[in-house]
């Protein structure tokens, strides 16, 4: 609960969700990705407010902070941690993490991100250790395919921005002299508002470092993504989806043609990437594929970095149809144990897992048939869809009736890759899916984000007036009011029409 008193300082971060028009699986493999942001967002609403102005005791506690975490739907994110840019936690703090934390774990880790990576060693410009209060509001279902931890991630690795820039370059202070009245902590605020304002003007945040950080925030708990999320949150542009590729992290704004607008549909199948190791074992399987392949196919140095499939088909300098042909001549398509794979390298079995796993576990049952042929024939085959899917974008001589039926080949392939290739699909999606597709207006219908539920993200041509809404009608009618009682349903949470929003931003009080 924050204290009474007015703050020293208010402001907001806030960071959106997205959608991925085209690339599933395939930013952790080394490509290319063209989702686009949402309106629907995580907010950390965030007062700031001096602990102690004495001197002695902020020499003693320097740079300290200490985070008091709330949230406004429910208890999931409450806790507090003492911020003292070390970042080592107590064993209390470890146990708090474990048993009652949950996503507030997913604050820490941007907070220990950012320390990590960003120069906290200036001298601070105040004598002052200060508690900031963040409250935390979200209408991105979690679990949804929607990516709600990449949200909160970003919105989270601002306010360590904002604490450290408290920390560099001070905050005004009440005068322990002056009478406290409601004119004088206005003033106060109005002219820290300012001051943040102007800091924030002259020391504007790297958003590209900031999205790295927020994607190794989530590796470190356990999820190898890949940094598509991240990126798209931080980054995004009102009115255009981001074609992002990595190492280095480069994007640019795609502009989709008019009349086009994405239907999202959930599924209420919860995706629950880090309850099961489906996410991981297909990071693991495309990491082990790309090794085989390359071994194969004569590369020196396979052996001396871990490789992801977008390496192997640089070093190679083939199109994304030879790497095809390359997986089936070289690889077996067929589920082949662990031992078996690392018989093929040359390497026990150990070693592989120390080399390839790391500190990511799989189940016994997925290390017994790991399906390295049918993982990589995806990532190729989707990497050259996302190039597909923009050059129609940017095609300025194509007819739209052309266009929308390139865009629905697209569409219906890479679902049917997600399907049979890396079995991400579950049979709600499917049916689903299928129903979209039928709905007059819809173009072509396919999942989003990780699978195993979530999301549909259905393409409507609205050159007909009211197209979305009638589709969102048919989806009401036909799946929804037919598979749950709708009376516990809230519609405009589970089935709306978006386009391209802006990504993560400050917003001063």
């Amino acid at each position: 609960m924050t204290p009474k008193t007015p703050p020293l300082l208010h402001f907001q971060t806030k960071a959106p969700a997205r959608v991925n028009l085209i690339g599933n699986h395939i930013d952790y493999n080394g490509f290319s990705v063209l989702p686009f942001a949402l309106e629907k967002s995580t907010i950390c609403d965030v007062q700031v407010y001096a602990r102690d102005n004495n001197s002695e005791t902020a020499a003693a506690v320097p740079r300290s902070t200490t985070i008091h975490l709330s949230n406004q739907h429910s208890d999931v994110f409450s806790g507090d941690f003492r911020w003292t840019w070390t970042m080592e936690p107590d064993e209390k703090q470890k146990e708090e993490q474990a048993e009652g934390w949950k996503w507030a774990r997913y604050v820490w880790s941007a907070f220990n991100r950012f320390a990590t990576h960003y120069d906290c060693t200036q001298s601070s410009k105040c004598g002052t250790a200060f508690d900031f209060y963040i409250t935390i509001s979200s209408d991105v279902p979690v679990a949804s395919g929607l990516s709600s931890s990449a949200a909160l991630l970003c919105s989270s690795v601002l306010v360590a921005y904002v604490v450290e820039m408290v920390h560099r370059y001070g905050l005004d202070l009440p005068n322990p002299d002056d009478e406290c009245s409601e004119s004088t902590t206005e003033k106060l605020l109005e002219a820290n508002r300012e001051r943040l304002s102007k800091i924030l003007k002259e020391h504007p945040p790297n958003k590209e470092e900031l999205s790295n950080w927020c994607k190794l925030a989530e590796n470190d708990l356990g999820m190898m993504c890949g940094g598509m999320d991240q990126a798209v949150s931080m980054l995004a542009q009102q009115g255009y989806a981001q074609h992002i590729s990595f190492n280095p992290l480069r994007h640019r704004s795609v502009k989709l043609p008019d009349n086009l607008t994405v239907v999202v549909s959930n599924s209420l199948i919860q995706s629950k990437k880090m309850e099961s190791d489906y996410f991981n074992r297909r990071v693991m399987e495309c990491r082990l594929g790309s090794a085989w392949l390359a071994k194969d196919t004569g590369l020196e140095t396979w052996n001396e970095n871990v490789l992801v499939p977008g390496d192997v088909q640089r070093q190679l300098k083939k199109s994304s149809e030879e790497m095809c042909d390359l997986v089936r001549k070289y690889i077996p398509d067929m589920p082949l144990p662990l031992k078996e794979v690392a018989d093929h390298l040359g390497m026990d079995v150990q070693k592989v897992q120390d080399l390839y796993f790391g500190k990511t576990k799989l189940t016994e049952h997925s290390l017994s048939e790991l399906k390295l042929h049918r993982r990589l024939l995806h990532a190729y085959s989707e990497a050259a869809r996302v190039q597909q899917f923009i050059d129609v974008c940017e095609d300025e001589k194509m007819s739209r009736k052309d266009k929308l039926a390139h865009f629905a080949t697209i569409f219906e392939e890479a679902h049917q890759s997600c399907v049979k290739n890396y079995e991400t699909s579950v049979p709600e999606l499917d049916a689903l899916i299928a129903l979209s597709s039928d709905i007059p207006g819809v173009v072509r219908a396919k999942f989003c984000g990780a699978g195993f539920g979530g999301i549909v993200l259905s393409l409507v041509d609205t050159t007909q007036k009211g197209a979305s809404e009638k589709v969102m009608d048919a989806l009401w009618d036909k799946y929804y009011s037919k598979k749950f009682d709708p009376s516990n349903l809230d519609r405009d949470t589970i089935l709306f029409a978006t386009a391209p929003s802006e990504g993560a931003k400050i917003i001063v009080m």
